[in-house]
């Protein structure tokens, strides 16, 4: 948006609040090219509080501003405040640091600051706000985002002429831009780590760094935007000391957005369907999953292949065709799930005997040789278009010509893919073995994985965990084990809606009702789950130790941490072999191929990120894809700091990415070679970058 229109505006206090808004951090900057003196008049008058201000162009209040020395100079001093990151976010208890950082190299497939364009934002004494946005506001101007104290030292002519017009001399303009010098270098980190800053200890090579993840302000302004322009699905964190947090969550009254993206997962307590589908049948009701095939997201994807396809190029609107068909074939998987493992609990138990209609489709597809299965593809056709005929969303698609095909082509490929016996023979790796633990309860896990993300814990959470497990089991072991890569399924998830008091943190000297004192209460947002991690162990090669012969070890390594929650095992009376030790692949796989329906896997994706509109992008076009924390990029070289947990320390910006969530159906058709090719993750530590990755890097 360009200054001049709204200043073309006649009404006062509408043109007063538009100027406001458009200065604000969370805003698109504005272009002021043309403007520049009167955008210096209006800043001046920004700094004063609203009610002090009667039309913020009043050029005889920014004169005298301006030419109040004591008044400018609280102006100036508060550029020694002024961040790239913003160290008192979440916690204002941290102060007397800033960090400035030079813009960081873009990563592979993460999106990080260097994605966005570098803002500038301020957080100190909450009192002083409204003296920082003389020189903290960003704008467009000749092409470049700046801000004034960036004109000022480089001694631009067109804005010294601007302060010379308002009657500013020479001699105060020098001493001016030495000052702002001094403050605002381009790089500035701190010497010592605050007790308040978070430090999370990373493994690199034979030792430890311990680095503090910090909020960016370009991406967290990013995120409002795009949050505002409904690009983004999103929640509200409030922070009720809003001005000492920074001038971002200031001009947002506390209420900042981040981005919400829950897994796929719907709560069940559920493990077994074979048992009540009959009744269903005989009450004349469906066992199929009709959820998924009237859902939004399959109701999206139908219109898209019917012909409703807005995309503007021809290439576009093919990805769209056929990310559409895919979502369409994992729904219509998910619509069948119920039969097979029904099916397949019928192939465990062949004495159970079938009380319905031998003539049924369900009967059919229940007792037909696996290899008949493709015969069923007419009937499940017309079945399917049968079922939607008779729901309010999806009725319209019901026997559309241009769906009958297409529907039908999925429903085929379905069924020859479970017609194969994908099953192959594997012997036991040398020196390798997997632990399956199922049914592992989490509680008040962080849902907030970093400060822009709200939804599947970080996947740091997964390494650290796995690394933690490695450390407990080796001290119970006579041999060394490793992690090799880690796999996790997610059961059950509840988004929890209170708030945690705080700890006591403080003892007081005078004290009337209590003698501690808690900090404030800082909004985050947990959660509770219910998962199952499988992890791939690689033992000292010629060792004796079994680790199926060590069950009850394995069991007390396991971590009692997970994201900030705590893990604990399944109540014994209901699982009581909740760890297993598989040799191969394939027995590995059996248990994992029957998982609950209502369930997800979290798999590493080759899909590509670069900046938040893509990411936006990409969502909308691929519904089964969840952003993610998936790790960190460094600002800085490690170096040895005061209070930091290890030797070397490095301040971090939070990566985020885009993990896969498949249903395990859709984890059963792919087979085992694709789970064990595709589901395990590892932390890669590479020179500055700490990120979750695909275990098996090609």
């Amino acid at each position: 948006m360009q200054l001049n229109e709204i200043l073309k505006n006649n009404d006062l206090k509408e043109r007063d609040l538009l100027l406001r808004k458009a200065l604000a951090s969370y805003t698109e900057p504005l272009k002021v090219d043309g403007s520049e003196e009167l955008l210096l008049v209006i800043l001046l008058n920004m700094t004063l509080k609203r009610n002090d201000v009667a039309d913020l162009c009043d050029v005889l209040l920014a004169k005298t501003l301006l030419h109040d020395q004591s008044y400018l100079n609280h102006c100036i001093d508060e550029v020694g405040w002024f961040h790239t990151h913003n160290l008192k976010y979440p916690d204002i208890r941290v102060s007397h640091q800033r960090l400035l950082a030079p813009s960081l190299s873009p990563q592979r497939d993460v999106i990080t600051s260097a994605s966005e364009l570098p803002l500038i934002g301020w957080s100190h004494d909450s009192a002083r706000i409204n003296h920082a946005k003389l020189f903290c506001c960003m704008f467009w101007w000749q092409g470049s985002l700046t801000n004034l104290a960036k004109l000022i030292i480089a001694k631009d002519k067109l804005w010294i002429s601007c302060l010379t017009q308002l009657d500013m001399s020479e001699k105060c303009i020098i001493a001016m831009k030495e000052r702002l010098s001094l403050l605002f270098p381009i790089s500035d980190f701190p010497d010592e780590v605050s007790p308040y800053s978070i430090q999370i200890r990373i493994p690199k090579a034979n030792h430890y760094i311990a680095v503090t993840p910090v909020v960016s302000q370009s991406v967290q302004a990013k995120v409002q935007r795009l949050s505002f322009d409904n690009r983004f699905k999103s929640i509200i964190v409030n922070h009720v000391r809003a001005s000492s947090v920074g001038d971002l969550a200031s001009s947002l009254a506390g209420k900042i957005r981040a981005m919400k993206y829950l897994p796929p997962v719907w709560n069940s307590s559920q493990h077994n369907y074979s048992h009540s589908k009959s009744d269903l049948l005989n009450k004349g009701k469906s066992v199929f999953h009709d959820r998924a095939i009237t859902n939004k997201v399959f109701v999206n994807a139908m219109a898209i292949v019917a012909g409703d396809n807005q995309a503007i190029t021809l290439k576009l609107r093919r990805h769209r065709r056929v990310a559409a068909l895919r979502e369409i074939r994992i729904q219509l998987a998910c619509w069948l799930a119920p039969l097979i493992e029904w099916r397949e609990a019928l192939n465990k138990s062949n004495n159970e005997h079938l009380n319905f209609d031998e003539g049924s489709l369900e009967y059919r597809f229940l007792t037909l040789d696996r290899s008949q299965l493709p015969l069923l593809v007419t009937l499940l056709n017309t079945h399917f278009h049968s079922q939607i005929q008779y729901n309010r969303n999806t009725v319209m698609f019901a026997f559309h010509p241009e769906l009958l095909q297409p529907i039908r082509s999925q429903i085929k490929w379905l069924l020859n893919k479970l017609s194969r016996n994908e099953s192959c023979e594997s012997e036991a790796e040398q020196d390798v073995c997997y632990l399956h633990f199922s049914n592992l309860r989490v509680t008040d896990a962080n849902a907030l994985a970093n400060p822009y993300l709200v939804g599947i814990p970080s996947l740091n959470a997964l390494g650290g965990w796995s690394h933690n497990f490695e450390r407990r089991l080796n001290k119970l072991l006579s041999d060394d084990v490793a992690v090799i890569g880690s796999a996790w399924f997610m059961r059950n998830y509840n988004l929890l809606k209170s708030k945690q008091l705080p700890e006591p943190s403080k003892l007081t000297h005078k004290s009337k009702i209590s003698d501690v004192k808690r900090p404030g209460i800082i909004d985050n947002h947990l959660c509770d789950m219910t998962i199952d991690l499988v992890i791939k162990i690689a033992v000292t090669p010629n060792s004796d130790t079994s680790l199926s012969q060590q069950i009850s070890l394995i069991q007390a390594a396991m971590p009692p941490r997970f994201a900030g929650g705590t893990l604990q095992a399944p109540l014994m009376e209901q699982y009581k072999n909740w760890v297993q030790v598989y040799s191969t692949p394939n027995e590995l796989f059996k248990p994992l191929a029957i998982l609950p329906r209502n369930g997800c896997w979290i798999y590493p994706t080759n899909q590509k990120v670069t900046s938040l509109e893509s990411l936006a992008a990409i969502l909308e076009l691929k519904p089964r894809l969840r952003p993610a924390a998936i790790g960190y990029v460094a600002m800085e070289r490690p170096t040895q700091r005061v209070g930091a947990l290890e030797d070397k320390h490095c301040y971090v910006e939070p990566a985020i990415g885009v993990v896969n969530c498949l249903t395990p159906i859709e984890t059963r058709l792919a087979g085992v070679e694709n789970f064990m090719r595709n589901a395990f993750w590892l932390l890669n530590v590479e020179n500055e970058v700490m990120l979750m990755e695909t275990a098996n890097r090609e």
